[in-house]
């Protein structure tokens, strides 16, 4: 014999969430997610100089940092070049991960305005919050950073030097001594390179010094003031080792090259 048990209440849909979103907590997580975003962008518009290479050093500052190039060069054979760059890689990835972050935080903070139900709807609230999340992430630069670590800004910047350096020794006498102060504004990196006559001739313990001369202006808000003292620095004895010939030849413009990438 075979007995059935029937129920007669009702099927409550296990996907509902109002229980959940009534919840104080989340009168209060939009009032944060509105918080977190109003202080990045207020950053964002704070620093947004810092970032760029165009603008991140004034006309006065760039006269100085020509001005040192060529007092340095007038009493050597050497070259020194200050290169400035937005960015040495265009770092796609930190772009992709701020979005999504910026989704998911959105998601979880505005639960309850989201629509509960009906794919398309849902489906273009999500597509809104990606949208935006993108175009966030790329007016906030110091939140973008967020999502950019130690080793991939020092592989990324250290490359870019490398490329400079091949590019600007290009047409130079192998035995001239080139010097390359490269900064990297969205690494947040500054790199030394010299070619082979210059390391043999200051040996590896002038470069870091070079370095902190550069982060030193950079920390007080004048990478133009950092620059000239980074290259004052690198230069340093290179009248000796590196005098200037009879006439000078200068095949490097005296002057900071300052580019996007």
């Amino acid at each position: 014999m075979v007995s059935f048990a029937q129920t007669s209440s009702d099927w409550d849909a296990s996907g509902d969430l109002s229980s959940l979103t009534a919840s104080p907590l989340f009168t209060i997580l939009p009032w944060a997610f509105a918080l977190f975003v109003g202080i990045c962008l207020v950053r964002a518009y704070r620093a947004r100089s810092r970032y760029r290479a165009v603008n991140v050093m004034t006309p006065a500052e760039l006269d100085r940092v020509r001005a040192a190039i060529r007092d340095i060069e007038a009493g050597t054979s050497a070259e020194v070049v200050p290169v400035v760059v937005e960015r040495s890689d265009p770092q796609t990835h930190t772009l992709l991960l701020g979005a999504a972050t910026f989704a998911l935080l959105a998601n979880i903070c505005l639960l309850p305005w989201l629509p509960a139900r009906g794919f398309v709807a849902l489906g273009g609230a999500e597509l809104l919050l990606i949208t935006l999340g993108l175009g966030f992430t790329q007016i906030c630069t110091d939140y973008r950073r967020w999502f950019l670590s130690s080793v991939r800004a020092d592989a990324t910047a250290g490359e870019q030097a490398l490329i400079e350096l091949s590019r600007l020794s290009r047409g130079l006498d192998p035995a001239s001594a080139l010097v390359v102060v490269f900064v990297s504004l969205f690494e947040h990196r500054v790199v030394v390179l010299a070619s082979g006559p210059a390391v043999e001739a200051h040996g590896p313990a002038r470069w870091p010094e070079v370095v902190e001369r550069v982060l030193g202006g950079v920390r007080a808000g004048r990478l133009g003031d950092g620059l000239v003292a980074g290259l004052e620095a690198s230069a340093r004895g290179m009248e000796v080792a590196f005098p200037p010939g009879p006439e000078r030849q200068n095949r490097l413009a005296d002057a900071a090259i300052v580019r996007r990438e």
